[in-house]
């Protein structure tokens, strides 16, 4: 059974380099990130080099945000 990993920023620089460390420990990573277009290049990237991760648009400091209620 694989470990869950969820990245909060993970479209930015620090956000990679976390789900890219957490892939080589062989975890299912959740990235969330406020912006949708870079997310969805950071998962195109990640795809590209064979690891596959799911992005989600969210912002978890947000209680507007259902997700996180």
């Amino acid at each position: 059974m694989s470990k869950i990993a969820v990245v909060t920023g993970g479209a930015g620089a620090i956000g990679q380099a976390v789900a890219d460390r957490l892939a080589k420990e062989n975890r299912t990573i959740v990235l969330l990130d406020l912006n949708e277009e870079a997310g969805k290049e950071v998962v195109a990237g990640f795809l590209k080099r064979g690891i596959d991760l799911t992005f989600l648009r969210a912002d978890p400091r947000s209680r507007s945000d259902s997700r996180f209620r």
